[in-house]
């Protein structure tokens, strides 16, 4: 049995996962210690996963903690300081400035999670785009060559860069076609 909360170690004070289990209370009371319970932003911040698809209204989420705070005063009876604090924390949570804050404070809080995941799927979105397009080049670039090899005939056209050279584009002079052509088809051949 866990002793009794005094006023001395009331701020460190945190409801176990045995308590919530046995009286059936919300297991998101047990991360928030005594001493952050009148943090609106804190109770926000513990009941809000990082992933905003998980998210659920914020009535519903404001609700969980008036029943666990409501529960916590009917059934941890051996801890009155605590019971004290829930009372206090009831009487807090329902003043309407309070639960407005509670929820404009969630709604910023689901918005900015909406923002982070929505530029988290635009560098992915981004990220893919520029992969394609490199593999674009690179495919017209052996398509050329293949047609010139297939062809026969001798270049008149400057020379297809290597890979070295399209990251860093530089100028390529006649004499050095022949090299580059024949580098280029080993390159395709070794694909």
């Amino acid at each position: 049995m866990k002793p009794e909360c005094n006023d001395k170690n009331i701020e460190k004070f945190k409801v176990t996962t045995k308590d919530c289990r046995t009286n059936k209370i919300d297991r998101i009371i047990t991360q928030i210690p005594l001493s952050q319970w009148s943090d609106v932003e804190k109770l926000v911040d513990f009941i809000c996963p990082q992933n905003s698809k998980k998210f659920l209204n914020r009535k519903t989420c404001y609700e969980r903690y008036v029943t666990s705070f409501t529960i916590v005063l009917e059934t941890l009876v051996r801890h009155p300081n605590v019971q004290k604090q829930a009372i206090k924390m009831l009487k807090y949570l329902r003043t309407p400035t309070v639960k407005r804050q509670f929820e404009e404070y969630y709604e910023e809080v689901v918005r900015k999670a909406k923002l982070n995941d929505n530029i988290t799927t635009l560098q992915d979105q981004e990220r893919t785009i520029s992969q394609l397009h490199v593999e674009l080049e690179n495919q017209e670039i052996i398509n050329e060559l293949e047609s010139r090899i297939n062809s026969g005939e001798p270049s008149t056209s400057a020379p297809l860069p290597s890979a070295p050279e399209r990251a860093q584009p530089a100028k390529v002079s006649l004499e050095n076609t022949k090299d580059n052509i024949l580098n280029c088809a080993v390159e395709i051949h070794d694909l």
